[in-house]
């Protein structure tokens, strides 16, 4: 348990330090900006939405449903603007 904890602490710090830089670095001939640690989000969700993604992941880890991401989505979306928005 302890080296698993260590590799992903590991991909953690790689993935904010190392990944998202050379993220950047590729994106930026492509795009008008590339930026990292973007910290301009609306970060909210509905407890109705939430709900529903754990219900779907619920249901995936126990094999009740095949992965359908089309559905999935939908199934979200229908959801989202519902119930009590959290940060």
């Amino acid at each position: 348990m302890a080296l698993f904890s260590f590799i992903q602490s590991v991909n953690t710090t790689l993935g904010t330090l190392v990944f998202e830089q050379i993220a950047a670095i590729i994106a930026a001939p492509y795009f008008k900006r590339a930026i990292n640690q973007y910290k301009d989000l609306n970060n909210t969700v509905s407890d109705k939405a939430q709900a529903g993604i754990q219900r779907i992941i619920d249901d995936l880890r126990g094999t009740r449903t095949k992965p359908d991401k089309s559905r999935e989505i939908a199934e979200i979306l229908r959801v989202a603007q519902s119930g009590t928005i959290k940060k």
